[in-house]
């Protein structure tokens, strides 16, 4: 087995580093600094939506588990596994954790429209995967309505900041 270490620089950027690369890497310089802490699941989930995104859907997988392992109710790892496992044609078992997930996240717009695009998919009642669809399309607009309502309380705000800056220049 191919042992790795799962790095993440300052600016946020995740990268894999093997085992061997480290070695070179002490064997030149003499010492390294590392910083280690822990893994938790939120972690796991970001680097296995990293995986995911790229199509690598096995080792996102092997990332969701962990953090399930961790949080067994972490809603986001089982979105990402359902997501993994429908992408790999696994629909029944991602059917399982979409379904689990939508307990605990029921207002979930990703969730709820994956679920609904997997029951359109293996034929579960459309007026099912409508509601859920409706439900995503709501959370949604409900955001955005937030979002715009917030805008227009910072744009004033922005900008008094900008004139006060002009004045005092």
């Amino acid at each position: 087995a191919k042992s790795e270490i799962v790095c993440e620089d300052y600016g946020g950027a995740k990268f894999l580093v093997g085992f061997e690369e480290l070695e070179k890497g002490w064997t030149g310089s003499g010492r390294y600094l590392l910083e280690l802490r822990v893994a938790k699941a939120e972690d796991d989930v970001s680097v296995g939506f990293d995986y995911e995104s790229q199509g690598e859907y096995g080792r996102a997988m092997e990332f969701y588990k962990r953090a399930l392992k961790q949080e067994p109710d972490h809603a986001d790892a089982m979105i990402g596994l359902a997501n993994c496992l429908y992408a790999t044609k696994e629909t029944e078992k991602a059917r399982t954790l979409y379904e689990r997930a939508l307990k605990i996240a029921p207002d979930n717009p990703t969730l709820c429209n994956n679920l609904a695009d997997l029951y359109i998919a293996t034929g579960v009642d459309a007026t099912v995967a409508e509601r859920l669809a409706s439900r995503a399309v709501a959370v949604l607009e409900d955001r955005r309505r937030d979002y715009e309502r917030e805008l227009t309380n910072v744009h004033p705000v922005h900008r008094a900041a900008i004139e006060l800056d002009a004045a005092n220049a």
